[in-house]
């Protein structure tokens, strides 16, 4: 299971995207330390499986209008490989992939 929260800022939307079990755990090593319990509330939002369909148009839509993505965990990083986004540039992190994703423009055509 994941968990998404989407977070609106005047520069924009952020979708934190983390894999469930991680929330409120500390991830450290040599490189940094990536606080799950400290910012728990930035990822710990909507709960859901993301091998499942039923929410897919939604979560599209999140991202695909987002200006920024953090995406934490194994399960994340895979979620959004099939979502179509390149996480190859994702950071270990403890043993754990994180990632984040920055648009520069806006989605046209819609």
């Amino acid at each position: 299971m994941l968990k998404m929260k989407i977070t609106s800022t005047k520069e924009g939307t952020i979708v934190g995207i983390c894999d469930s079990e991680l929330i409120g755990k500390v991830l450290k090593d040599k490189i940094g330390c990536l606080d799950l319990q400290k910012h728990a509330g930035f990822y710990d939002g909507e709960i859901f499986d993301e091998r499942s369909s039923a929410k897919a148009r939604q979560i599209e839509i999140a991202l695909k209008y987002c200006k920024s993505i953090n995406a934490v965990g194994t399960k994340a990083i895979d979620f959004l490989k099939v979502m179509g986004y390149k996480t190859e540039g994702a950071k270990k992190i403890g043993g754990i992939p994180h990632v984040q994703i920055y648009k520069m423009s806006e989605p046209m055509g819609e």
